[in-house]
């Protein structure tokens, strides 16, 4: 790993963990059905820090450093976006034998056709903890974190590259200003002479 893909793993993970917490947390996570924002947003956020941090070590900040960073956020995101979820997906699905048999009854309803009343009760009474769920979050989490974080480290270039190529000059002394002399030219008619000075 070269030194400036190294610098990216910082911001990288900043980036994920807004992009992971923000696409799991209910009602907050609707944010997403508009083209994945969190996901792009996290994205930018990458850059934007990447760019702020390291403005005068690096040569200026491309769209495929961009690229990059995204896929790194994005990698980073749906691992973080799969902790998260998982957990308050079982929380939402904690169901006891009395909340089951209230469902239950409640589904006897003819009304309800016979396939909604077994998926219903599939999905309830299903723990969801398997490995092969886990890895089916992990799979689809990370791939649309990739794409669309990838995305918004493109679009974080564009917003903020320019602050990368803002070098700071290097340090050294400070050489004041060059003072221009006027030539000694004799005075005016009613202007005193300009005195010598002394010693």
């Amino acid at each position: 790993m070269n030194q400036g893909t190294s610098r990216m793993i910082g911001p990288a993970l900043i980036g994920g963990v807004f992009l992971g917490i923000t696409s799991s947390l209910p009602i907050v996570n609707l944010v997403n059905c508009a083209c994945c924002l969190w996901v792009v947003g996290g994205g930018v956020l990458a850059v934007y820090l990447y760019t702020r941090n390291y403005p005068s070590a690096m040569a200026p900040v491309t769209y495929t450093d961009g690229a990059i960073l995204g896929l790194l956020t994005g990698i980073f995101g749906g691992l973080v976006w799969t902790a998260v979820d998982v957990p308050l997906a079982l929380l939402w699905l904690q169901f006891d034998a009395a909340d089951l048999a209230k469902l239950q009854e409640v589904l006897q309803d003819a009304r309800i056709p016979p396939e909604v009343r077994e998926f219903i009760l599939s999905v309830v009474q299903s723990e969801g903890t398997g490995l092969g769920v886990i890895l089916f979050n992990i799979g689809i989490h990370v791939l649309l974190g990739s794409i669309f974080a990838t995305l918004g480290g493109i679009l974080g270039v564009a917003l903020f590259g320019n602050q990368a190529r803002q070098q700071v000059p290097p340090a050294g002394p400070i050489e004041p200003p060059a003072v221009e002399t006027q030539p000694n030219l004799p005075p005016r008619p009613g202007e005193r002479p300009p005195e010598e000075p002394s010693g």
